[in-house]
């Protein structure tokens, strides 16, 4: 197994830079023809959907579809796929941000009862508590 680091992934999907970009679809292509699977880490998703929303401007729609080729692609690995694959579906039918709703289910496994949270976006969702 390899992992990868976040920038690999962007240039991957964005495909902004056409030397990196061939560099790391080498690094999956290689990886999938050994058969060698690719670590993704929460950090790195999280990093990912803050730089296609923030840096890019992609479509919320659009990063939920790349998450969801990266979930569905027997080559990657995460750390908590289930988790990772319900902070998606929070995210695709929510208004917080990804990185919120893996705030919270990771607090909810811990046994959290809720996340307090100043966010006035995530206020609404139950797995939220706002303080205002």
């Amino acid at each position: 197994m390899i992992a990868v680091d976040t920038n690999i992934l962007v240039r991957f999907f964005v495909r902004d830079d056409e030397r990196q970009y061939q560099q790391a679809a080498k690094l999956l292509c290689s990886s999938e023809d050994s058969g060698e699977s690719i670590y993704v880490s929460t950090i790195v998703l999280v990093e990912l959907v803050w730089v296609l929303k923030g840096g890019y401007k992609v479509l919320k729609s659009d990063i939920c579809k790349t998450l969801s080729v990266l979930l569905t692609n027997q080559l990657f690995v995460f750390a908590n796929a289930k988790m990772v694959r319900d902070t998606l579906n929070k995210y695709q039918s929510g208004n917080c941000d990804f990185a919120d709703y893996l705030i919270a289910l990771e607090g909810i496994k811990e046994q959290a009862r809720t996340t307090f949270t100043f966010d006035k976006r995530c206020g609404g969702d139950s797995l939220f508590s706002l303080l205002s």
